[in-house]
């Protein structure tokens, strides 16, 4: 985790990933990733990390969360992606059903990256969302946008491939 929060610092993705600054210190990032409520996940490629995942704030039924996705440069070569495909079989193979991402309107990369993944927009919340950036904030609106990983337990079954 060490590692990983290095090379976050390093890309300059702590600001952009954690945007409203709640992690900022390598102490608030080990505490999120090793907290019983959020679902931690790292990619690697040949011994080198390309990105990572994370789940967290789970609806009362357990079968939707909130997904957070970082790739460094190294995995936008469509190694992350492969990986996110992964990543989603297996939760929806652990009953994870709807993934929510919201994200800031301002940041149109992230927007399409998620959409890359299948992610579709359904709203925008205004001035729902605070940035945290060089020591300023200042308030954007909100993006959600929402995956369906039933589509993949369906594909699983009609294969006859699900377990």
């Amino acid at each position: 985790l060490t590692t990983i929060w290095g090379l976050l610092k390093a890309a300059g993705l702590v600001e952009t990933f954690f945007h409203d600054g709640g992690i900022a210190t390598l102490n608030a990032f080990l505490r999120s990733a090793m907290a019983p409520e959020l679902w931690f996940y790292a990619a690697r490629r040949k011994g080198e990390f390309i990105g990572l995942g994370m789940i967290n704030g789970f609806s009362s039924s357990g079968n939707t969360a909130y997904a957070h996705l970082v790739s460094f440069a190294c995995g936008r070569e469509g190694s992350f992606r492969e990986a996110g495909r992964l990543w989603f079989d297996g939760l929806a193979r652990a009953g994870i059903e709807t993934l929510i991402a919201v994200l800031p309107a301002c940041y149109r990369g992230a927007r399409r990256f998620a959409q890359d993944f299948d992610f579709k927009e359904q709203l925008r919340l205004p001035g729902a969302l605070h940035l945290a950036r060089g020591g300023k904030g200042r308030t954007t609106d909100a993006v959600v946008l929402l995956k369906d990983l039933r589509t993949l337990t369906r594909q699983q079954s009609s294969d006859g491939n699900k377990e």
